[in-house]
C-alpha cells in the first residue's frame, strides 16, 4: 500500500440474527405468499426472508401449502329462539355433527 494514499475500511452493513422457523411457520408463510398477489421478490423483500429459502420450503411443503389461518374463527353463539324453534320442531330431540379434521366427526343426539 502506499503510504501517501491513507487506507480505506470499507464498512458492510449489520447481519441481521438468524431465525429459524418451524414447518408450522413456513407453512403459513407460504399461505401468506400464495394469497398475497407479490412477486417471489416483492413478498421475501417485506418479510425480510431469502428468495432461496422460500423456494426451498415451496419445494419442501409443496407447491400449494395448507391452509394455514393467521387467526382463530370467532365463536358464533346461537340465539336462545333459534333454539326454542329447534326444540319445538323436533319434540325436544336434537343432534349435532360437528367435523373435526382429519376425517373425525363428532355426532351428538338426544332421544
Amino acid at each position: 500500500m502506499n503510504e501517501s494514499q491513507p487506507s480505506q475500511l470499507v464498512k458492510s452493513k449489520p447481519r441481521r440474527p438468524r431465525v429459524t422457523r418451524t414447518p408450522e411457520q413456513w407453512a403459513e408463510l407460504l399461505y401468506k405468499f400464495e394469497s398475497s398477489g407479490l412477486t417471489q421478490q416483492a413478498f421475501c423483500k417485506q418479510y425480510r426472508i431469502s428468495t432461496g429459502s422460500l423456494y426451498k420450503w415451496r419445494e419442501k411443503l409443496g407447491n400449494h401449502p395448507p391452509h394455514v389461518p393467521a387467526e382463530p374463527a370467532p365463536f358464533v353463539e346461537i340465539g336462545q329462539d333459534l333454539i326454542n324453534d329447534q326444540a319445538a320442531d323436533s319434540e325436544s330431540n336434537w343432534q349435532v355433527e360437528l367435523e373435526l379434521g382429519k376425517g373425525v366427526i363428532l355426532r351428538l343426539r338426544s332421544f
